[in-house]
Parts: C-alpha cells; structure tokens; sequence
C-alpha cells in the first residue's frame, strides 16, 4: 500500500510590497495517528501577502497567508490564517509578532455532531546582541480556543556568550497543560525543561600543530511538570576530550547518564522500538565516540557508536552517514543506522532495527533547486520518499512542487495485527 501526496504552492510578489493568489483544487492526504490513509483533504484555495517598505528599510510589511481545507467524512471543514510582522529595534536587536488562527466548521455526521471552533495562538518573539559576544533570543505565545479548554501559555529562552575561551549557554522552554496550537504540532503539554551548556575552547602550546583544540564540553537536559512540580527526565552529557584538528576533523568520546521517570500514562506512549514499558525509575549510562572528517570537503562523513544501558535492557547503535559533492552544485549523500536492543522492557525482547537514507540536493541556478530524501525502515518495512522543487521565477516569487509518498512492504493484515508497529509516521 502507498501513500502519495502532491502539492503544488505558488507566490507571486508585486512591486515594492506584494500579492497573490495561488493554487485551487489542490489534493492532498491527511490521515490520522494510523498510517491508513482515512480522509483525504482538499485545499480550495490559498493567498500571500508579503513584502518590505522601500522607505524605511528597518520596517518589514506584514506576511500573511491563508487558505481554506474542505471538509471529508467526520472531518470538518477549517480555514487557516496566519499574519507576521518584524521590527528592527536598533543595530542591536529586532522585535517581532505572530498571530496563526484556525477555524473548524460545524459539522454532522454519523461519528456525531461536530460544534464550529476557533483557535487563536499569539507570538511575541525577539533578538538582542549584548556586547560583542553575548546575546539572548526567545519568545512568549498564548494560545485561546472557543469553548472549553485551549487558554495556555509558552515560551522559550536562549542565553548564550561565545568568545576565544569557549561558549556558556542556557535555555529554557515551557509550554502550559493547557496550551493549545491547533496549526501546529507540540512534542508535550505541561513540562518545563531547562538545559544548561557550556563548551571550553583550550588551545595551550603543547598541542601538536596538526590539532587546533581539545573543547571538552558538557550539556543537560532536565525536564519537570509544572502542574504538580513532579520530576520527569534528565539527560547530562560530558565530553571530556573533543579534538578538533586543523584539518577540520573531530575526534570525540562522551559519557551520558539518564534518569527517567515514567508513569501508567508515559509508559504506554512511549514505547522504544516498540517495547513495552513498565511505569517507574530508571537509570542509566551510555557511552559514545564519534569520528568526523571536515563536512566541507567534497568527499566527508561522520561514524558515530553509543553503547550502555537503555531503560531495563541494553542498546547499542552505530551510525554511518557519508556525503559527496563532485561539484558545488551537486550532493548525494547516504546514511545508516543500527540499532540493537537486548533485554528490553517487560517482556526481556531483543530487537535489531535498520535506517537507511539517501538523498540528493540539485541547484541547476540559484533560482531553481531541487532536493529528494528517501528513507527505509527496517521495524516496520515501510519506505517514503520526500522531494521538493523550487523555482524563484521572479524576485520574491516561488512555485513549489512537493511529493510525499509512503510504501509499505507488509501487508494490511500484519498491521492491523500490530497496529503498535504501524503507528510509524507519528
């Protein structure tokens, strides 16, 4: 069974601030959690605007853009907006706002009425330089929805200062139990990670003249529910020795310790290479090496190995991944991952797992650029290719032409058997 997907999107840009109006009766597929495909949605129509005053250079003229999704089955009609607008508030820093609304028709069907709703989300965002090496970026959104629910709040938070010693950074990103972005896609409600980073940049003169520095370096994750406070996840990373030569390679091996807090709910979403979990505590340490040659050469690519404990079992995983380009406007690349689990979860299974990619990148002019990836995933046999063409036919002005399409090796009947296995485009 296939999946296929096709979207064609043009936008026109007029004079010094812009229109237009692109395509109609553009299919394309959506389906739910389940890769079957249920309903397919079709686009009536889409518009652009867009542009910059000519007159004053640090002002930008908002973008907008919508569209509008028919309605199929039990799915309701929705319509789409989105409006941004930036502001350059000195040499040092910008401002910039977002608002993305959708609004979901009412609906009757078999599967039972469905009452019209709309989603707002708001986006404050900005950037400041201070000094000459340290600057801070982030944004505060809130979210509102008609009817129950829907009224959350985000945000995030990076601090950085890189200089000749090295680099220190922070980030912070929160997102409410109730904040709701129905335009796009959130990882998980109700958590609060703060991730501390800091990279030293040694380079004493003993160092033989084929090695630039040694940046040992060290970075973690933590991550608690903001509702009840209650701890989550922590991941702490340290690379005491990171070589990078002269020639632009790297050398480096990295110890990382896990502790993971999962209860009745986490434990029946997260399921790794679909072994089941039992809620609890669990630590863990992993240990890697990575060896990298200069990605700006015509022929490079990284081998990277981790091994250690993984939950109640044991993981071990090697990635390959090389890349060629003969020529500036021409790159193939192919990568592979293995993965090998032993002992995992509640029934002690032992699982191996194969990724492989390709991909190819053409820029026949700087305006016209395509781009193809293909992927195979051995735990579920399915196959999918992603490509996208590019033409800037005029300055400010695109045409896409997008394919999406999915291939399963394995019958209906063995995923329905294991509708776990077949959740693989989540």
């Amino acid at each position: 069974m296939s999946q296929l997907r096709l979207v064609l999107t043009c936008v026109a840009f007029a004079g010094p601030a812009l229109l237009a109006v692109t395509q109609a009766q553009v299919p394309t597929a959506a389906s739910d959690d389940r890769p079957a495909i249920r309903a397919v949605r079709v686009a009536d129509g889409a518009t652009r605007l867009d542009g910059r005053l000519d007159e004053a250079a640090w002002a930008e003229v908002p973008v907008a853009s919508g569209f509008r999704q028919r309605s199929s089955n039990d799915v309701p009609a929705a319509w789409f907006g989105v409006g941004r607008a930036s502001l350059n508030v000195s040499a040092e820093g910008s401002l910039g706002g977002m608002i993305v609304a959708r609004h979901d028709e009412a609906l009757g069907s078999p599967a039972g009425d469905v009452t019209g709703r709309t989603h707002t989300v708001a986006v404050l965002d900005g950037y400041t330089r201070i000094g000459t090496t340290a600057a801070a970026t982030g944004f505060v959104s809130a979210s509102s929805t008609s009817g129950d629910g829907g009224e959350g709040y985000a945000h995030y938070l990076w601090l950085r200062n890189e200089a000749d010693g090295g680099y220190v950074g922070f980030i912070q990103d929160l997102a409410t139990i109730e904040y709701e972005a129905a335009n796009g896609f959130i990882c998980r409600r109700d958590i609060l990670l703060n991730s501390p980073a800091i990279t030293l940049d040694p380079r004493p003169a003993w160092l033989p003249a084929s090695v630039r520095t040694l940046a040992p370096s060290a970075s973690a994750f933590v991550s608690h529910r903001p509702s009840d406070e209650v701890f989550l996840q922590a991941d702490l990373t340290v690379r005491p020795l990171s070589i990078v030569f002269q020639s632009g390679a790297l050398a480096s091996a990295a110890v990382r310790p896990s502790w993971q807090e999962l209860d009745a709910d986490e434990a029946t979403f997260f399921q790794p290479l679909w072994a089941e979990l039992a809620p609890g505590s669990y630590r863990f340490v992993q240990v890697s090496a990575t060896l990298s040659s200069d990605p700006s050469r015509r022929l490079s690519g990284p081998l990277n190995a981790a091994t250690g404990g993984y939950f109640d079992g044991r993981l071990t995983t090697v990635e390959v991944f090389g890349s060629v380009a003969p020529i500036p406007n021409l790159a193939f690349s192919l990568s592979y991952e293995f993965n090998d689990a032993r002992s995992l979860g509640v029934d002690a299974i032992d699982v191996r797992s194969h990724l492989v990619g390709a991909e190819a990148r053409v820029a026949l002019s700087p305006r016209l650029q395509a781009t193809a990836f293909w992927q195979h995933n051995s735990l579920v046999d399915l196959a999918s290719l992603d490509a996208r063409l590019s033409w800037e036919f005029a300055p400010l002005s695109f045409l896409y032409l997008v394919v999406n399409d999915a291939r399963y090796f394995v019958s209906s009947t063995d995923r329905m058997a294991q509708p776990a296995a077949s959740a693989a485009e989540q």
